[in-house]
């Protein structure tokens, strides 16, 4: 004889988002090491020197990267990634005779099995009016080509200054003079998922026919990551019921 017990089972199934950080990069390492590299853009302006001295991307404590909502400082124990003029050792402060039209790069990303990917960054920015700039592009192919997207960021705290958008960074300036450090959010296309060799690049122009009118900061930026959002489920939960007893 085989007794057979049929069991009815209730299953209690939770779907949980999660943030998932699969790039992040604080520019606590030499710039060489964070494998960011730089580019000279010939168009609209040359890269000069003036007085013997050229803005450059730089990695150094001398611009200390900082939580958003809290003013610029140095010397804080948390390096950043910044435009200065070289020589000056002073941070994200920028020589406006000097013309800049620089490209900083990441090196390829994977993105392979991402979707819905989400770009993070905390930046300090300014120049003169409109300019003297930073802006944010991105790649889908290594570099071959790059996007430079329209539009205004989601910024949390604090707001951006009326005018700023991905094409325009800027941040609000405390009373210090110091740029108030500003995080962005942004959700990036479709076409940046599932691809092999996605890049993010920061650009910064000055433009010496200002009349060598400078407006710090230029420009810094820390903490850059990119995050995807995993769904797992999980069982919270299950019961079983005996319906009957047979036995045959």
């Amino acid at each position: 004889m085989k007794r057979t017990i049929p069991f009815v089972l209730f299953l209690f199934l939770a779907v949980i988002a999660k943030t998932q950080i699969f790039y992040n990069q604080g520019f606590n390492i030499s710039l060489v090491a964070s494998g960011w590299t730089n580019t000279d853009l010939a168009v609209p302006w040359g890269n000069g020197v003036a007085f013997g001295i050229s803005n450059q991307w730089q990695v150094s404590d001398a611009e200390s990267g900082r939580p958003a909502n809290i003013c610029g400082g140095a010397s804080l124990g948390n390096p950043s990634l910044f435009m200065g003029a070289t020589g000056l050792g002073s941070g994200a402060a920028y020589l406006s005779n000097a013309s800049t039209n620089r490209r900083i790069a990441s090196p390829n990303i994977s993105t392979v099995g991402k979707t819905n990917i989400t770009l993070s960054f905390n930046f300090i920015g300014n120049g003169y009016l409109t300019a003297d700039k930073a802006y944010l592009q991105y790649s889908i192919n290594g570099g071959t080509s790059w996007v430079t997207p329209a539009g205004a960021p989601t910024s949390s705290n604090p707001a951006l200054p009326v005018g700023s958008n991905l094409n325009n960074l800027k941040s609000q300036i405390c009373g210090s003079g110091q740029g108030r450090w500003t995080n962005v959010t942004w959700s990036l296309p479709a076409t940046t998922e599932n691809i092999a060799n996605f890049r993010v690049a920061f650009v910064w122009q000055n433009d010496p026919a200002t009349g060598g009118s400078a407006s710090d900061p230029s420009f810094a930026v820390d903490d850059v990551q990119l995050s995807t959002i995993s769904l797992p489920i999980t069982l919270l939960s299950f019961t079983g019921n005996q319906l009957n007893n047979n036995t045959n």
